[in-house]
């Protein structure tokens, strides 16, 4: 998990956050409940951590971005789950968004990580699976984009493995509760 954790840090948009007091309304916790991700990690989580900050680069200056940090097993023991909602209004912040998961699969290979990208209906996930000297659980990242956000899930496990499939559910409801 030390060298999973801080890869999944650089998945997601790196800008400084503050965490919010409690789970927000609108903030990106409330697009999952926690039985779901219970019941498609199998762990319980701790509370989910909302954050929320104000993009100081393009082509996202000046939007609000969201995200939340769900906490699997008592001090993340088990990993964590990550959603992140963005903004995709302009093209410019659609083609970022997108050129964000090819990121993500330089990554896996500049590890020597085998990679799959598989786009799944309106998602797209990049699995990446580290070599099993490792000792590391696969990787996920699955993003989409509607109602004018960009919606990613990505979970980091301490061990075993996740789907595509799996991930790309929690993003379809994570999608379908969008303001």
């Amino acid at each position: 998990m030390e060298r999973t954790l801080p890869f999944a840090l650089t998945v997601v948009v790196a800008l400084a956050a503050a965490p919010a007091a409690a789970q927000k309304k609108n903030g990106a916790c409330a697009l999952l409940t926690t039985q779901e991700i219970e019941s498609t990690f199998a762990v319980k989580p701790e509370a989910p951590l909302d954050h929320e900050e104000v993009a100081q680069k393009a082509p996202w200056k000046g939007e609000i971005l969201r995200r939340c940090n769900w906490p699997l097993g008592k001090g993340s023991s088990a990993g964590n789950v990550y959603v992140n909602v963005g903004v995709t209004k302009t093209e410019a912040q659609r083609q970022a968004s997108w050129a964000q998961l090819d990121q993500v699969v330089d990554q896996f290979k500049s590890r020597g990580w085998p990679v799959e990208k598989k786009t799944l209906g309106k998602v797209t996930c990049v699995v990446g699976t580290p070599p099993p000297a490792q000792k590391v659980a696969t990787v996920v990242h699955c993003f989409t984009e509607d109602k004018g956000r960009g919606v990613a899930v990505s979970p980091t496990l301490a061990t075993g493995k996740v789907s595509a499939e799996s991930v790309k559910a929690l993003v379809e409801k994570a999608v379908s509760r969008l303001p």
